[in-house]
């Protein structure tokens, strides 16, 4: 312990002595570890972080499978109902979906992110009560009394932690509901996002009606595994009436880990966005600055204890073993390497909170605007062995050819400049190895740039120019008549289009790229042996005005319109994906006949118009898309689609749109009494549309500029110190009449072999390295010419630019001078 003590006293001194050397070592530590720590603590909360619910080993999602791979986690009453029977392997199934509800309050009057459940759902997330208790069975079935269970949040904010809450009765969406439980603070249901309250789902789970679509976890039973339960799931599919739910013959019903649900970001596409994948890519992105952040520390290390060869030597001469001079050198590191990490975990907390700013890719686990990022144990953990691991990197290398350098030969070589061949290999191959490193960086960040690109060049199908979007929900008794609700509607859109600045008004379910509706359309006269059932298919019900706010080319037949009411036949409009799928090879749908299937009562629909595809639910994708008249929906269908959701007043401008958007919100409200909520242009739902793949670029861009950054210092560091060394044979060779050109050709030579040799080697990796990047690219050979072209150009010059520096003054050296050097 005492040698110990004496080794690190020993080294703060020396370390005290070069102040510019520790400074440079200690930052460029911080910076490698703080990038990997903020990277690690968005992996921690995704993927380590464990559900915040008791016995989650044994809680799963129920979910349907296409070709045997993890889909959907929708499903309908009936197949809840097929589910919930296979008690043999799963026990508490609860259901339960999101929507919004109106809150009114004396003058208070907002929207309330409400979760509709089956009475088991409490059970099944082993919620704890703060007062009362949860849904009683007869509380959940059609036409029982409203009641409410709110939670401990709303309970303390909105109802004042009024401990005599229970049995109060609260205005939602107009119906009172009386309040029979308050959970406890300490069900944490941040992992089903934002839930204000919940009530009775009340559904139909003992009809054949396919239309109602929630989500189900459920409990294993003890002693059951997930395989024996994810086969049994499986095998019982085989008993459910396929023609009828409009099933395909490729999908079944399993079971999945909840955790696994939760980590995948959208429920209608189970790991479609599953953001695994990039979190992977983004940290090796930010282990490769570390390493060469490392290597650079390693060549400082060298080049240090190269300039202290005498000291050195000095020690082995008077008995001092090449443990000692390693463990000495070691200690320096372990110095340098505490620090770094001590500060790079102050890094990567700041770095967390930028990244929460800037974005947070739309990963549902890192809570509102990343709430939930933090640091934790395991990011501790995790911050120090990484700065075990930038010790070992680093530090090992340095000391072990110090340690066996010979000493005689360090004396007759003088103070600094005759660095054995073997220090002087070791620094060129750390300097190759940060430049391959740099190439495979910067070459994924130009292919996210050209991603980047192709998004935004992809034409979306709508003209998103002075648009402006809003939303209410008319989910209140009086408007759940359809006549009713046409009213209000077209009313609405009346006093919208006399606001001086408007051109043109709408109203929707569904605006593009910001949400789309799942359904499946059978084809009249498709029943030929085929399943006459299509899948993955969108359906947007909108006014007539939906196609000229958003300028959406007609490119067969017409748009509906005003005479498309409730008394004309029923009409659809198709766009061209379907239209091509169904109708190929110049074959005309106008009057061709598609029924919605989804139990709506919906009758067949006589196609009257095609139009351009637009992106619905992603600029990356075109799906087979059906737009049906909002006058023509009937009650039923009307009230599945109200209370849930909210209905999209899309308005058009010859003005800023956010500029009108004051006046078309006070319309709206004046004929609707609700409040309208989520008010944004158009361009900036596109924008928003593309976040996560913005994201993505952006971090990729910051650790691509680190290491072209960290290479140049690296190339620029050893030319500048191979010009030291070789200062006298310079000095020779201009008293010889070199000219200053052939000098700085001379030190140029050796920087370009180091710059081709890693270009060489990064190139190569990243060919084959490409490809695991795939799925975040959009429109962009991972193996993009241009890509892999530019980057070595650019890092070649960077590189050379860097190398020039030293090389400019070596022509300027002084012969005279040179010559005086030991």
């Amino acid at each position: 312990m005492e040698t110990l003590l004496r080794d690190f006293l020993q080294a703060l001194r020396t370390l005290r002595k070069s102040p510019v050397f520790a400074a440079t070592v200690v930052l460029t530590l911080a910076l490698g570890i703080g990038a990997t720590t903020s990277i690690f603590s968005v992996f921690d909360t995704v993927v380590l972080a464990p559900v915040p619910f008791a016995d989650a080993d044994r809680l799963v999602q129920l979910v349907g499978l296409v070709n045997g791979q993890p889909n959907d986690t929708a499903v309908s009453a009936p197949i809840y109902r097929h589910l919930r029977a296979q008690t043999d392997v799963i026990e508490d199934v609860g259901a339960y979906r999101a929507v919004w509800a109106n809150y009114s309050s004396g003058d208070v009057r907002e929207r309330l992110a409400v979760s509709q459940v089956t009475e088991p759902y409490f059970r099944t997330f082993r919620a704890s009560m703060a007062l009362g208790r949860p849904f009683a069975p007869e509380e959940d079935v059609p036409g029982a009394a409203k009641t409410a269970v709110v939670s401990y949040g709303f309970w303390m904010t909105r109802l004042g932690g009024n401990p005599d809450v229970i049995g109060s009765t609260i205005l939602l969406n107009g119906i009172p509901h009386t309040v029979v439980g308050v959970t406890s603070d300490a069900f944490d249901t941040h992992e089903l996002g934002r839930i204000d309250l919940w009530v009775p789902l009340q559904a139909p789970i003992t009809g054949t009606d396919g239309g109602a679509w929630f989500q189900a976890a459920a409990r294993l039973r003890s002693g059951v595994t997930l395989q024996q339960a994810q086969a049994r799931l499986e095998a019982s599919t085989a008993s459910l009436d396929r023609a009828a739910l409009a099933l395909s013959d490729n999908v079944r019903f399993s079971a999945v880990p909840f955790k696994d649900a939760l980590i995948a970001t959208e429920s209608s596409t189970l790991f479609r966005n599953d953001p695994r994948g990039v979190l992977w890519t983004l940290f090796g992105a930010v282990g490769c600055v570390l390493l060469i952040g490392c290597a650079n520390v390693a060549n400082l290390m060298l080049v240090r204890a190269s300039a202290r060869e005498r000291e050195i030597a000095v020690r082995a001469a008077l008995g001092a073993g090449r443990w000692h001079i390693a463990r000495q050198l070691l200690t320096e590191s372990v110095i340098l390497s505490a620090i770094g990490g001590a500060l790079g975990l102050a890094a990567g907390y700041a770095g967390i909170r930028t990244l929460s700013a800037v974005s947070t890719a739309g990963l549902s686990r890192l809570g509102e605007r990343g709430a939930l990022l933090g640091i934790d144990w395991r990011v501790v953990a995790f911050t120090v062995s990484v700065s075990v691991l930038t010790l070992i990197l680093s530090g090992l290398l340095p000391a072990l050819i110090m340690s066996r350098a010979d000493p005689n030969a360090m004396i007759k070589q003088g103070t600094g400049y005759g660095a054995t061949g073997r220090r002087h290999w070791s620094r060129s191959i750390l300097v190759v190895a940060e430049i391959a490193l740099a190439v495979v960086l910067l070459i994924g960040s130009g292919l996210l740039i050209e991603t980047i690109v192709a998004l935004n060049s992809t034409d979306p199908g709508i003209n998103v120019d002075d648009v402006v979007v809003m939303r209410t929900l008319l989910s209140e008794e009086r408007f759940l008549a359809a006549t009713r609700a046409r009213d209000v509607v077209q009313s609405t859109l009346e006093r919208i289009r006399a606001i001086p600045g408007v051109s043109a008004a709408g109203a929707t379910c569904c605006v593009p790229l910001q949400r789309a509706w799942g359904e499946v359309f059978k084809i009249a006269g498709r029943d030929d042996g085929a399943r006459p059932f299509t899948s993955g298919g969108e359906v947007t019900i909108s006014t007539g005005d939906y196609f000229d706010v958003f300028q959406v080319p007609v490119v067969r037949g017409r748009a509906f319109g005003e005479r498309d009411d409730a008394s004309s036949t029923p009409v659809i409009v198709i766009n061209r994906a379907l239209a091509d799928r169904w109708w190929p090879n110049g074959q005309d749908p106008i009057g061709q006949k598609i029924r919605i299937g989804g139990g709506h009562d919906e009758p067949e629909r006589e196609v009257i118009g095609v139009v351009e595809n637009v992106r619905q639910a992603r600029l990356e994708l075109v799906r087979q898309t059906v737009y049906v008249p909002f006058a023509q929906i009937s009650s039923t269908w009307l009230r599945t689609l109200l209370p849930g959701d909210s209905l999209a007043w899309i308005v058009r401008t010859k003005t800023d749109p956010l500029g009108v958007a004051a006046a078309v919100r006070d319309e709206i409200q004046r004929d609707t009494a609700v409040p309208v909520t989520e008010v944004a242009a158009m361009k900036s739902i596109v924008a928003d549309s593309i976040a996560r793949q913005r994201a993505n670029m952006l971090l990729m861009n910051v650790f691509g500029a680190v290491a072209l950054l960290l290479a140049a210092v690296g190339v620029y560091g050893l030319v500048a110190y191979s010009v030291r060394e070789r200062t006298r044979e310079i000095g020779i060779r201009m008293a010889l009449g070199a000219p200053g050109e052939r000098i700085v050709s001379l030190v140029l030579r050796e920087g370009f072999v180091l710059v081709v040799a890693g270009i060489a080697l990064g190139l190569t990796a990243a060919f084959f390295l490409a490809g695991l990047i795939g799925s975040l690219l959009y429109g962009v050979d991972p193996r993009n010419v241009a890509v892999f072209a530019g980057v070595p150009i650019v890092l070649a010059l960077v590189a050379l630019a860097a190398a020039a520096i030293p090389a400019y003054r070596a022509s300027r050296v002084d012969p005279l001078e040179a010559l005086r050097c030991e």
